[in-house]
């Protein structure tokens, strides 16, 4: 953003307008054929972006990546923190993301428990007017593959 304000900027002290709009289009241009191409392609997408990179999985830091992120252990924790988790052990899987963001994924038992599974728990222990049958099982597995499947298998 810097360089486009400079080049753009450049042409206006000038008093050249014409070249000013010319650079503003170019850059327009550029930036949406570049977005246009991440939405079509997902190979160029990962070439601009570049991959999530797992950094912690099973509650166990991932040493070889967090090294070829530059992060240190006390970092991952300390974003951790800022997340609310408390424990290494409580995370599933843990990634750093193209735009540098910290994702994770908590272990089942350090999940907060949902609205549905408390409504079940409720009808299935005071026969209480819940869900009954209907809701969420505890047990029940999600048949969609989990945000983190894509990634460990690249």
């Amino acid at each position: 953003m810097i360089s486009i304000g400079t080049i753009i900027v450049q042409p206006i002290a000038d008093h050249n307008i014409l070249i000013t709009i010319v650079a503003a289009a170019v850059f327009i241009a550029v930036l949406l054929g570049v977005e246009w191409l991440q939405v079509r392609w997902s190979t160029f997408e990962k070439l601009i972006k570049g991959p999530s990179v797992i950094v912690l999985e099973e509650g166990k830091p991932d040493i070889n990546n967090l090294r070829k992120l530059r992060l240190t252990v006390d970092e991952l924790e300390m974003s951790l923190r800022g997340q609310g988790i408390s424990r290494l052990s409580d995370v599933k899987t843990a990634t750093i993301e193209p735009n540098g963001q910290l994702g994770y994924e908590l272990q089942d038992s350090a999940k907060p428990a949902t609205l549905a599974q408390v409504e079940e728990l409720l009808a299935k222990y005071l026969g209480g007017s819940g869900r009954g049958n209907e809701g969420v099982s505890l047990s029940q597995t999600d048949p969609q593959p989990g945000l983190f499947e894509e990634i460990k298998w690249q």
